[in-house]
């Protein structure tokens, strides 16, 4: 029998970190055991993994000391960080980690900046040459009225369509500029939305994606989403992940328009949608594990037209308080 081996997945009470637990146990290795990590014990995913974290918060002063000694004392071989805001005290650790024997999929911290300040990444795109929409930050902008209305307002470090406001008008904009924090500004861009789930090795090297299509989104989440073939969507994904040396996990999103495709975000982790890619063939969670091993990889080739469906699944649990 394998010896066991510990992932600690955090963010537990999200959709993405329930999506990685089920790429975990969709592996079928009884020797890997998933220990599930969040601020808050009563959340679902809690409940579901094999073992319960207690995580400090992102914003505490000694976060990067807490983690590490979190990682000894678990006996912690993989971590799977899934929340944006601790991404940065994850590449601060990441190496020392890796010294103790526990890996940390996550990508460096230039890597990071260009993904979640939405200025950067659009200023990437451009150094890369891939199609992109025009972004401006608010604070720029110095007469709003010649923006080519319509125009979607959100903040330049957001997260999961928070603060995300369309603007048909003047008036519109002014209201929306003050309620979005370090506001960006892009072109309304219709089309059909398109998500590439990703996945690299520890050192950056692109191994495999798998597109697609967001046909039902609420709250920033696919609720019915189908995979389709596009070697051009994966030869752009692939351009930019190792571009930015990206490792572990990324999901791309761009708009297919009647101009060409139009990327505007990189998320250098596993998507709420990842689900999907691994029920049709690319497990990357499996994949982490077994680059964490020194394994051989499984078959990452994701089947097109799966289309997925997700409805509401309650978790109980006794003698809460």
């Amino acid at each position: 029998m394998s010896e066991t081996f510990r992932v600690l997945v955090t963010g537990a009470g999200t959709t993405t970190a329930v999506s990685v637990l089920k790429g975990l146990r969709a592996a079928n290795d009884p020797s890997i055991c998933v220990l599930m990590g969040d601020v808050n014990q009563d959340c679902a995913g809690a409940k579901l993994g094999d073992e319960f974290v207690r995580m400090p918060t992102a914003r505490a002063a000694n976060f990067e000391e807490r983690i590490v000694g979190l990682c000894f004392e678990r006996r912690i071989n993989l971590v799977i960080p899934i929340i944006d805001y601790e991404f940065f005290g994850w590449a601060v650790v990441a190496n020392r980690l890796h010294a103790r024997g526990t890996r940390v999929a996550i990508s460096p911290k230039t890597a990071l900046e260009r993904c979640i300040e939405k200025d950067k990444t659009f200023a990437f795109f451009q150094t890369l040459g891939i199609p992109t929409i025009p972004t401006w930050r608010a604070s720029e902008i110095a007469n709003p009225a010649e923006l080519p209305y319509p125009v979607y307002l959100k903040p330049r470090c957001g997260r999961a369509s928070l603060d995300n406001y369309r603007a048909d008008k003047l008036t519109e904009y002014q209201l929306f500029a003050g309620k979005v924090p370090d506001a960006i500004v892009q072109p309304f861009s219709q089309g059909v939305e398109v998500t590439i789930d990703t996945i690299s090795d520890f050192d950056g090297h692109f191994l495999a994606a798998s597109p697609r299509v967001r046909i039902e989104v609420k709250s920033g989440q696919a609720y019915r989403s189908r995979t389709f073939a596009s070697p051009e969507l994966v030869e752009q994904a692939r351009r930019v992940v190792e571009g930015l040396g990206i490792v572990g996990a990324a999901n791309l999103q761009c708009f297919m328009t009647d101009d060409g495709v139009r990327f505007f975000e990189i998320n250098a982790r596993f998507g709420a949608g990842t689900a999907l890619s691994i029920y049709a063939g690319m497990n990357g969670p499996q994949a982490l594990v077994e680059l964490a091993r020194g394994r051989p990889l499984p078959d990452l080739t994701a089947r097109p037209g799966v289309l997925m469906m997700r409805y509401w699944q309650e978790v109980y649990a006794e003698g809460a308080r």
